[in-house]
């Protein structure tokens, strides 16, 4: 897949899927995969307020954190509960932490 904005070919998994990138130094790159809410969902959300829409956000991210930490607890049994948590900081913040 080429563009304008990405003059060469995106970098790719073994199963030949592009990977996502987010920053390349300064410079975003767009991020080939986009899920579309849909129309149903969409609706719903519009009714909530912005209390009640950044609210179901943080339990989403807080059930996001805990399933990470669970699955590195049980990919990496060897490792300490700080580690645990620096990696999961590391993943959720894209390595900015």
């Amino acid at each position: 897949m080429w563009s304008i904005l990405w003059p060469q070919p995106f970098p790719q998994d073994a199963s030949g899927h592009p990977i996502s990138i987010y920053h390349c130094g300064a410079v975003p790159i767009p991020v080939l995969r986009i899920e579309v809410i849909d129309e149903e969902m969409a609706a719903t959300l519009r009714l909530k307020s912005g209390a009640e829409r950044l609210a179901i956000a943080s339990r989403m991210f807080s059930s996001a954190r805990r399933m990470l930490l669970s699955h590195l607890r049980s990919v990496h049994p060897d490792w300490d509960q700080r580690e645990v948590e620096q990696e999961a900081a590391r993943r959720l913040s894209h390595g900015t932490v």
